[in-house]
């Protein structure tokens, strides 16, 4: 393997500890890039669309039933798979819904 990095290198490199590179490239953390890649559709520049509270109920709804995951609700609702996350924890939108 001729100019491969050593996790150390990468570590060093990223600024990170070399224990997160060893998760990674063991798949222990980040599972969904590998799993499940985000669609050809999903544009992040674009990402940046307000949500309604029916929307953010809807949303909430939709992943309770374990049918669909939190990277195709945001290319459902044209926002970012971080703002989902953040929909969904309640630190983002808490107004709505109960």
């Amino acid at each position: 393997m001729t100019g491969a990095k050593t996790q150390r290198e990468l570590a060093a490199e990223y600024g990170i500890s070399q224990q997160l590179v060893s998760d990674v490239v063991g798949r222990h953390v980040w599972r969904e890039v590998w799993r499940e890649p985000m669609p050809a559709s999903y544009d992040p520049r674009r990402a940046t669309r307000k949500l309604t509270p029916e929307q953010v109920d809807q949303m909430r709804a939709d992943y309770a039933t374990g049918q669909v995951s939190q990277r195709l609700l945001a290319v459902q609702y044209g926002v970012s798979p971080m703002t989902v996350n953040r929909v969904l924890r309640g630190l983002t939108y808490h107004h709505t819904g109960e």
